[in-house]
């Protein structure tokens, strides 16, 4: 048994000294992780952030294992290529964004907009103190921008809904028919 722990332990700490980067809002070297000389983590790379592990899935996804989520790595109108979001974001207003949500097509899953407790769980301010731009690991969500990300959540008042800030990580209500960007999420394992 010993053994395997120890085994363990050179792993982890292995993947720590890649990952080092990450903790500090800066990539791995190039060809630290990823296939093909890529400059991101590889598929299955575990990155521990705001209380839970996140896998990095390599097909456009992020598993955070402690909440049983998976989440669409790129924000709406990115693609994702070659381990990085390219190309374009888009931005809805509530009901399509809701929408876009339901037609995506990653790993044969039901996609939806996520709650605002789902996605606060994505905010890391410890970013912004960095000097990173938007408060989200660009690591596990390359390309996210510091503005608004529509949740499902109805706000209290009429028909607007809650976004989330990733600029300043904060909640805010937003009017439907204004547009914003989306991510969206599905269950996990």
């Amino acid at each position: 048994m010993k053994p395997k722990i120890t085994v363990a332990l050179i792993v982890l700490f292995f993947a720590g000294a890649i990952l080092a980067g990450c903790k500090t809002g800066q990539r791995p070297a190039k060809g630290a992780g990823g296939a093909g000389g890529s400059d991101a983590p590889a598929t299955g790379t575990q990155i521990p952030y705001n209380g839970s592990v996140f896998v990095i899935n390599g097909d456009g996804t992020v598993t955070d294992i402690k909440r049983k989520l998976i989440w669409q790595t790129c924000s709406s109108g990115l693609e994702f290529k070659e381990n990085k979001c390219v190309g374009s974001a888009e931005v809805f207003t509530w009901t399509p964004g809701r929408r876009y949500c339901g037609v995506l097509k990653l790993r044969g899953k039901s996609w939806r907009l996520p709650t605002v407790d789902e996605l606060k769980t994505l905010v890391d301010l410890n970013q912004k103190k960095r000097g990173t731009d938007p408060a989200i690991h660009q690591i596990l969500f390359p390309g996210t921008a510091a503005t608004l990300y529509w949740t499902a959540n109805r706000a209290p008042v009429g028909y607007d809904k809650y976004a989330i800030n990733f600029n300043d990580g904060r909640a805010r209500v937003a009017a439907v028919e204004k547009p914003n960007h989306v991510r969206c999420v599905t269950k996990g394992p």
